[in-house]
């Protein structure tokens, strides 16, 4: 961290660290007021630990890939993979399907054969090699009949030998059943829009807002200051080129547009954000998330500078 400037050394961050490290680090908002460091437990939203958050980290190997502990590159694949699997946009039978298979559950002649339910694990539909997932999905012959007819994976129902032709309807209407489970109607936009109100006089107000662009691992942060009649009186955005999100994004804007009104001379001043959490950890309604708690508290002891001060959420 740049002592000076309060923000992070990026590029000695990204030489230092491998690259999922670096992120991490640059993904810690940094408050202007430099505070101390302390201890933050990562599964817990407060930052606290707790016994049940480490029971379920010790269970999850999900959640163990991902700590900052360190991990393995295969334990990382391996969660992303289950992440990208369980968001899948398909019906829940197609993930549970693909989830069984991968963990070697399906009842498969192989499996079944293992569990002494059959005598024999060889494959009914082919006749040549044993019935293992593998087999059933890919080598079998009639399963590459179907991935020849139409590139779509479905499993088979029980009961007797099921043709090509009859495997392949099956997939269609289960494209079908899919789509229009998951058509949404176009609704007309209704005109409810939350206008700006300007406030009292002699007062001013301050909107904050921040915008994530992941692609670039940046955040951008927007400040806009004007006064009862509503005329702008000043503004001001910038870029941090760390990969924050969207509530560290908004807090950090906070900690910016606080500054800025008190550089430009503001002490009476309304305070408006559009995160909720973010106000309601500034008026003391919910313990901040650990991720902006030292932002939250920069910003409540700058705040106290102020004349008179009022905050606000649309």
């Amino acid at each position: 961290m740049d002592n000076e400037t309060g923000n992070w050394r990026i590029g000695l961050t990204k030489e230092l660290f491998l690259p999922h490290d670096a992120q991490a680090i640059l993904s810690i908002p940094l408050s202007i007021r430099k505070p101390p460091d302390r201890m933050v437990w990562a599964f817990t939203p407060k930052g606290q630990f707790t016994v049940n958050s480490a029971y379920k980290v010790a269970l999850s190997p999900s959640q163990a890939s991902t700590s900052p502990l360190g991990s393995t590159s295969n334990n990382q694949q391996t969660s992303v993979f289950w992440k990208t699997l369980w968001r899948l946009k398909v019906p829940s039978k197609f993930r549970s399907f693909a989830w069984r298979a991968c963990k070697n559950v399906l009842p498969t002649k192989s499996n079944l054969h293992s569990r002494k339910v059959l005598d024999d694990p060889t494959c009914e539909a082919c006749g040549n090699s044993v019935e293992t997932i593998g087999h059933a999905l890919w080598a079998c012959d009639k399963a590459q009949e179907v991935w020849r007819a139409s590139g779509i994976l479905v499993h088979s129902h029980g009961g007797s030998r099921q043709t090509s032709a009859i495997i392949l309807q099956l997939a269609v209407n289960m494209l079908d059943e899919y789509r229009l489970a998951n058509h949404r109607f176009t609704m007309p936009n209704v005109a409810t829009h939350t206008t700006w109100a300007p406030p009292h006089n002699p007062w001013y107000k301050v909107n904050v807002d921040g915008a994530v662009f992941q692609q670039l691992d940046a955040v951008g942060i927007g400040v806009v200051a004007r006064n009862h009649t509503g005329h702008c009186l000043a503004a001001m955005s910038k870029k941090l080129w760390v990969p924050l999100g969207p509530l560290e994004a908004k807090a950090k804007a906070m900690e910016e547009g606080i500054d800025f009104a008190w550089d430009i001379g503001l002490r009476d001043v309304v305070f408006e954000t559009d995160s909720e959490v973010l106000y309601k950890s500034l008026t003391g309604s919910i313990t901040p998330p650990a991720t902006i708690q030292n932002i939250v508290s920069s910003c409540i002891l700058r705040l106290q500078d102020f004349r008179a001060v009022q905050l606000t959420h649309v």
